[in-house]
């Protein structure tokens, strides 16, 4: 009979007499000291969720950039431990990540919400190649469970440029007429969407703004003809929307926040 050959990467991590039984620990030994190329191996390979988990951080650590179609298959491991650790290497090492959009934007919808964080920050930094996916990015900043989510992916749909526009349009649409706690997540994912560093892409992205902005100028325009009141009342409030609509590309999340529900304040307001 013969006698099992292990494969030398396989052989190389028999654990050695007197190692801590500490499974962590394990993981880590059998992850340390491959070569990149073991280890992306091991990323995909090996049987044992610690070890591929261990590989992809001794990867990452190593700045190998040139293994991210590797981190990218490891974002289907049935582990959530090893996709968290494959999505944030492969986003926190700038890998080029416009061949990987796809994979990135299916993972908004893991089950992990640190996965979803991290696919988020990813579709963020790609630029005009995420733009298919402005609608699904636009519902993860408004429907996510957890905030940190939300907001990941309200800046990622604000980087978008003119695709994040219709979504805004969608999104001030809807907001209207819905419950308070509602509309105060809606304001704080469409705030978050205004904060692309780019003032420009800020001017574009405002341009959503345009119905809220016409409504609450007409709902002026009512109110001075229904109560009688001089021109320059109307004058005034005319300001105060001008004014709230230049607030929407201040750099202060809390600004642009309240220059948003001010504006729905005076687009809903009943007399």
């Amino acid at each position: 009979m013969h006698k099992k050959v292990l494969c030398p990467v396989r052989a190389m991590m028999q654990k050695p007499a007197g190692l801590p039984s500490n499974a962590n620990f394990w993981a880590r030994y059998q992850a340390n000291g491959h070569s990149a190329e073991e280890l992306a191996h091991l990323v995909t390979a090996d049987p044992s969720p610690l070890v591929r988990l261990e590989a992809v951080r001794s990867l990452e650590g190593l700045h190998a950039v040139q293994y991210a179609d590797c981190f990218a298959s490891a974002l289907e491991d049935q582990e959530m431990i090893v996709r968290r650790a494959a999505i944030k290497a492969l986003v926190s090492l700038r890998c080029p990540l416009s061949t990987h959009v796809r994979v990135l934007a299916t993972r908004l919808d893991d089950e992990f919400w640190p996965v979803r964080l991290w696919a988020s920050k990813g579709l963020g930094t790609v630029g005009d190649v995420a733009q298919p996916f402005a609608g699904k990015l636009a519902n993860v900043a408004m429907l996510d469970e957890h905030m940190a989510v939300r907001e990941e992916a309200a800046k990622a749909w604000g980087n978008l440029g003119d695709a994040a526009v219709p979504h805004v349009e969608r999104l001030c649409q809807q907001l209207v007429d819905c419950a308070f706690e509602e509309r105060e997540r809606g304001c704080i994912a469409l705030a978050h969407a205004l904060s692309a560093p780019d003032i420009t892409m800020r001017q574009v992205v405002a341009n959503g703004f345009s119905m809220l902005i016409d409504r609450a100028d007409q709902k002026v325009v009512n109110n001075i003809k229904q109560h009688n009141n001089s021109g320059k009342v109307e004058a005034c409030e005319r300001e105060i929307v001008n004014a709230v609509s230049v607030a929407l590309l201040h750099e202060d999340l809390f600004l642009r926040k309240e220059a948003i529900e001010t504006l729905f304040d005076l687009a809903t307001r009943t007399n």
